[in-house]
C-alpha cells in the first residue's frame, strides 16, 4: 500500500504514517493553521520609543526619509536597514527642544561640586553642593548664549577656532551653535526674561526708584538708559534696567517721553523718585514725568520729591574747581609720571630707583585720565608714596631733568619735574581728596543702600572744607573757598536739597531725628538748621500720612493711630564746628557727641506708631559694625509696619547715577565697537539681559575696577620691559 505524508509544520523533514488509521478530513486551510512559534517572536518585537518624534516622508520611495516632529530636522530612514540609532542620537544630543527620551535618559550622570554663594552682599562661595548632571543640548546651547552675554563677546565667538577646539575636548557631544542661531537665542531669551519680571512687577504692584542716564555709541547715535531700583520683599537691594533705547537727541522733552513710554511698556505706574544728572535738560524730563504720575494718581505728595540729583556727578563739580587752584603741582607730578611711562627702559630706571629708596621689588604707578579726578587721586596717591624714588631719578638720569627742559614748538617747556613745593601741595591736596573719593565709591554703590549714607558723607565733606578755609596756607585756602561756593550752589540751602535723604536718615535706627539735629547745627547756622528741620519734619508727617492711609487700604480691619505726630528736638545748644585732627574722620566726631545725648534721653510713653519709632532707643545697634539696615526693618516690620512700607520705598533711593552709567561700559558713557555695530533692538537685549542674569550676584566696585586696570597695566609694561631687554641682549 501506498504511503502518504502527512502537512510539514514546523519540520524541515517529512514523517511517514500509516493511512490505514487515518480519519478523513476536511481539506486543508493553512490559514486556520497555528502558528506559536512566529506570533510569539512578532510580539516580542516592540517598536522603538523614537518613532514618536519622528514621521515617514514618502515623497522619494527609493530614498526613504523621515522627519522629526520638534524640528523639522530630516534623516535617511525609514526601514530595518537604516536602523535607530541616528534618530536616537539626534534627540537625546541635537534637537533643541525638549523630549522624553531624552527626560528618560539613562545614561550615567556626572558629579560635579556646585558652588553656593552666601548672599548678595559679598558674592563670595559659602560651600560646594555635590550635585549628578547629565548632558543635555539645550541646557549646553543656553548655557553658550550666557556667556556670550555676560562676557560681551561677539556673535562669531562660537565660530572660532579655539572655541571649537575647546568644545571638542570639553564636550564633545555639543552641537555648536552658528552666530545666527547665538542672535535669534538671545532675541529668545530677552523676550523670556522680560516676560518673568514684567510679571513680578505686575504681580506685586512694586513702586519703584529710577536712575537714567544718556550715551553716544561710536556712530553718534544716542541712547538712553532706564534703571528700576526697589527692595523686594525679602527687603534685599535690586536694580534692574528696564531699557536701553536709541533716543534722537539728549532734548528733556525726549527724553521724558522715552521715560513715559518704558514705564507704559512695563505696567509700572508707581515711581517714588528719579535721579538724573544736572544737565539742564533732566529738569524738563522731570517735570514731564510728574505730570503723567499726577494724571496716574500715583504721586506720592503730588510729586514733590520726585527729582534727585546725582550727588557723584556735584562732588565733580566741587573738585573741579579745587582742582584749578592746584594745577599746576598736580601737572608738574603728572609729567613725571608720564615721563616714567613713556617707554620700558624708563620704567626700568625708576623700578631701580624703587628698589635703593622704598625697599620694594615693583612700584605701580598709574597715569591719570585729566577730566576723571578719581583716577587724579589715586596717581597722586601711588606717586606721594614713591617720592623718595622721584627725587633719586631726578640725580641718577640727565634724560629725566632733560625731559623738562627741552621746548615744544611754540617755545614752552614742560611743568615739572616737580619741586618739594609741589610735593607737599599735592600731599594735603591728595589728603583732602581722599574724603571725596570715599564718598564717591559709597554713592556709587548698586547693591547696597545708599540713601541713608548721603547726609553722613556731605557732613564730612562740608566739614573739611571749612576747616580747609581757615588753613593758614593761601593756596588751599582759595582752594577750599571756591569748593565751598561751588558746594553751597547745590547743597547749600534746603530749597536746593532733597529733603527725603534726610527722611532716610531719620528711618535708620541708629540716628534718626537728634542726629539729623545735631549735625546741622555743627554745619550750618541756627537759622538755616531751622529751615532745614521745618522743611524735614513737614516732610516726614506727609510722607508718613500717605502711607497711613495707603496701609488702611490694605489692611482695613486694622485701625491706624495718627494724630499727634511730632518730631521731638531734645538737643542742646552746640559748640561752632571745628576739625580736631585730619586723621580722624569728621563724621566721628558727629556720633561721639550723639551718644552723649543719647544717654540724657529718658523714657517714654507714647501710642503712636511714629513717634513710638522716634523715642526708642538704640544703643545695640549704633555699636554694631556690620549692621544691616534692611535686615533690621524686615525684622521690625510687624512692629511698625507703616515705616516699615515707608522705608521701602525711602531706602530704594540712589544718589547716584552710576548704577545706569556702568551699563554702557565700566570705563567710560561710550559704546564699544562691537555693541555700536549692532542693531538697536540687539543692543537693547544684550545690556538688558547682562543684568538681569547678573542680578544681585555682581556689584559695581569702582575702586578695584580702577586698581585692576593699573595692575593690568603695569604687568604689561614690566612684560614688555623684559622682552625689550632680551632683545638688547
Amino acid at each position: 500500500m501506498m504511503e502518504k505524508s502527512a502537512p510539514e509544520i514546523d519540520s524541515p523533514s517529512s514523517i511517514p504514517v500509516s493511512t490505514e488509521h487515518v480519519v478523513s478530513s476536511p481539506p486543508f486551510d493553512s490559514s486556520n493553521v497555528s502558528k506559536p512559534h512566529l506570533e510569539s517572536k512578532k510580539k516580542s518585537r516592540k517598536k522603538s520609543d523614537v518613532w514618536q518624534h519622528f514621521v515617514n516622508n514618502n515623497d522619494d520611495p527609493k530614498a526613504p526619509r523621515v522627519v522629526c516632529k520638534l524640528c523639522d530636522k530630516s534623516y535617511a530612514g525609514g526601514d530595518r536597514a537604516y536602523g535607530t540609532s541616528t534618530l536616537r542620537n539626534h534627540l537625546l544630543n541635537q534637537c533643541p527642544h525638549e523630549n522624553s527620551l531624552r527626560m528618560e535618559d539613562k545614561k550615567q550622570k556626572t558629579l560635579i561640586f556646585q558652588k553656593k554663594l552666601c548672599g548678595a552682599k559679598s558674592g563670595s562661595v559659602e560651600g560646594t553642593n555635590l550635585k549628578a548632571v547629565g548632558f543635555s543640548q539645550s541646557d549646553c546651547r543656553l548655557a553658550c548664549v550666557k556667556m556670550i552675554i555676560l562676557d560681551e563677546l561677539s556673535f562669531r565667538f562660537v565660530e572660532q577656532e579655539g572655541f571649537k577646539l575647546f568644545c571638542s575636548v570639553a564636550c564633545p557631544r555639543f552641537d555648536i551653535p552658528s552666530r545666527t542661531t547665538v542672535s535669534r537665542d538671545i532675541k529668545n531669551l530677552y523676550r523670556d526674561e522680560k516676560k518673568k519680571l514684567k510679571n513680578y512687577f505686575l504681580k506685586h504692584s512694586q513702586r519703584v526708584s529710577l536712575t537714567t542716564d544718556t550715551w553716544t555709541s561710536i556712530q553718534n547715535v544716542c541712547y538712553m538708559v532706564l534703571t528700576a531700583h526697589f527692595i523686594d520683599h525679602e527687603w534685599k537691594m535690586q536694580k534692574r534696567i528696564l531699557n536701553f533705547c536709541q533716543i534722537p537727541n539728549h532734548k528733556g522733552e525726549t527724553i521724558g517721553k522715552a521715560i513715559e513710554m518704558c514705564l507704559k511698556e512695563w505696567g509700572i505706574e508707581k515711581v517714588f523718585a528719579i535721579t538724573v544728572d544736572n544737565a539742564s535738560s533732566n529738569n524738563v524730563a522731570i517735570s514731564h514725568i510728574k505730570k503723567r504720575l499726577q494724571i496716574w494718581k500715583t504721586a506720592i505728595c503730588n510729586g514733590e520729591f520726585v527729582h534727585m540729583r546725582c550727588s557723584a556727578h556735584i562732588l565733580n563739580l566741587v573738585v573741579g574747581d579745587g582742582l584749578k587752584e592746584l594745577n599746576a603741582s598736580i601737572v608738574a607730578v603728572r609729567n613725571a609720571v608720564r615721563y616714567i611711562r613713556a617707554s620700558p627702559a624708563r620704567l626700568g630706571s625708576f623700578q631701580n630707583c624703587v628698589k635703593s629708596t622704598c625697599k620694594e621689588d615693583k612700584a605701580i604707578i598709574c597715569l591719570d585720565v585729566s577730566t576723571r579726578w578719581n583716577s587724579t587721586f589715586l596717581m597722586l596717591d601711588r606717586a606721594i608714596k614713591y617720592l623718595d624714588a622721584f627725587k633719586l631719578l631726578e640725580e641718577e638720569d640727565e634724560h629725566y631733568v632733560k625731559y623738562f627742559s627741552d621746548k615744544d614748538q611754540n617755545g614752552r617747556s614742560l611743568i615739572g619735574p616737580p619741586v618739594s613745593k609741589d610735593w607737599d601741595n599735592c600731599a594735603i591736596f591728595c589728603k583732602f581728596l581722599k574724603i571725596f573719593y570715599e564718598a564717591t565709591l559709597k554713592f556709587s554703590a548698586s547693591l547696597f543702600v545708599t540713601a541713608n549714607s548721603y547726609f553722613h558723607e556731605i557732613c564730612t565733606v562740608r566739614g573739611r572744607i571749612l576747616k580747609l578755609c581757615a588753613s593758614d596756607q593761601s593756596i588751599l585756602k582759595d582752594m577750599a573757598s571756591k569748593m565751598k561756593t561751588k558746594f553751597d550752589k547745590y547743597w547749600g540751602c534746603v530749597e536746593k536739597q532733597n529733603v527725603l535723604l534726610y527722611v532716610a536718615v531719620i528711618l535708620d535706627p541708629r540716628y534718626k531725628m537728634k542726629f539729623v539735629i545735631l549735625c546741622l547745627k555743627k554745619l550750618y547756622s541756627l537759622k538755616e538748621v531751622d529751615t532745614i528741620t521745618a522743611s524735614v519734619n513737614c516732610c516726614l508727617l506727609k510722607l508718613f500720612s500717605h502711607y497711613a492711609d495707603e496701609f488702611k487700604l490694605r489692611n482695613p480691619e486694622v485701625g491706624v493711630t495718627q494724630s499727634g505726630s511730632s518730631i521731638p528736638e531734645k538737643c542742646s545748644t552746640l559748640n561752632n564746628f571745628m576739625v580736631e585732627d585730619d586723621d580722624d574722620d569728621s563724621f566721628n566726631m558727629f556720633e561721639s557727641e550723639f551718644e552723649k545725648e543719647c544717654e540724657k534721653d529718658g523714657a517714654f510713653d507714647t501710642s503712636n506708631e511714629l513717634d513710638r519709632y522716634l523715642e526708642e532707643r538704640n544703643d545695640g545697634e549704633r555699636k554694631n559694625k556690620d549692621f544691616d539696615i534692611l535686615e533690621w526693618w524686615k525684622i521690625s516690620s510687624s512692629k511698625y509696619p507703616i515705616l516699615a512700607m515707608m522705608a521701602r520705598d525711602v531706602l530704594a533711593i540712589q544718589v547716584s547715577t552710576v548704577a545706569s552709567e556702568s551699563a554702557f561700559s565700566t570705563g567710560g558713557r561710550v559704546l564699544d565697537s562691537f555693541r555700536s555695530s549692532l542693531n538697536p533692538s540687539m543692543v537693547q537685549a544684550l545690556i538688558c539681559c547682562q543684568n538681569w542674569l547678573r542680578t544681585s550676584t555682581l556689584a559695581l566696585d569702582m575702586g578695584s575696577l580702577l586698581e585692576d586696570i593699573d595692575a593690568y597695566e603695569y604687568a604689561d609694561s614690566e612684560f614688555t620691559w623684559k622682552i625689550t631687554r632680551k632683545e638688547i641682549q
